[in-house]
């Protein structure tokens, strides 16, 4: 049984946690306004958001860049199907 502390402890850490994940996001969606969409999507593959990750591959107006990306988010997903 988890005693006060460990339930308080175990409350603060899924804050900690959630206000983490706001700020990758954020940290993503920045990257993104300041067209430096290589970084989104590898922050977002980092956080296995692969969702956000395909919206800033599509953002580059290079097509060469645009393929890298997707090759990017390729092996991301083939390297974690297993898990």
């Amino acid at each position: 049984m988890l005693s006060n502390y460990d339930a308080a402890d175990t409350k603060k850490r899924g804050k900690l946690t959630k206000k983490i994940d706001c700020l990758r996001r954020a940290q993503i969606i920045l990257y993104g306004i300041l067209n430096v969409h290589s970084k989104s999507v590898e922050l977002a593959l980092i956080c296995n958001d692969t969702s956000l990750a395909k919206i800033y591959a599509n953002k580059p107006m290079d097509k060469k860049v645009t393929r890298e990306l997707w090759m990017k988010i390729a092996k991301h997903l083939f390297n974690n199907s297993g898990t």
